[in-house]
């Protein structure tokens, strides 16, 4: 496993390893109490977001390529994930993409867990026969 050694990229990798999972928490709040009218603007989390993006795209192509990524761990394990097209790069759209993938999936395990926590406790029984 790599280590980051340098302070800057040890910052930059504690905070944008939140590029992936802030859209998932503001988008969770905004469905579910957002009106209308405010749902075509960013959230917080979606605007931060955007903000780590522009940092880690170092030659502001739009994209975020293999070597602006591979020394972050969140995002270097996400990136094939992400990389929908397969053409190396990994763009705003691919990264919401995979944030609205990880939302459902989250939402699913924790549905799954609630009905587990719910469900009666099948303790076996003995029937006395006569």
């Amino acid at each position: 496993m790599h280590v980051i050694r340098f302070p800057a990229l040890a910052a930059r990798a504690a905070c944008l390893s939140a590029l992936l999972i802030l859209p998932l928490g503001a988008q969770a709040q905004s469905t579910a109490s957002a009106p209308a009218s405010a749902a075509s603007q960013p959230s917080k989390g979606e605007r931060q977001a955007e903000i780590w993006f522009k940092m880690l795209d170092t030659n502001r192509d739009g994209y975020l390529s293999w070597d602006e990524v591979k020394h972050i761990p969140p995002l270097a394990k996400d990136f094939k994930a992400a990389d929908t097209d397969g053409n190396g790069l990994v763009s705003r759209a691919e990264i919401r993409a995979l944030s609205k993938k990880r939302l459902a999936e989250r939402r699913a395990r924790e549905a799954q867990e609630a009905r587990d926590a719910q469900a009666p406790a099948s303790a076996p029984t003995q029937t006395d026969a006569p």
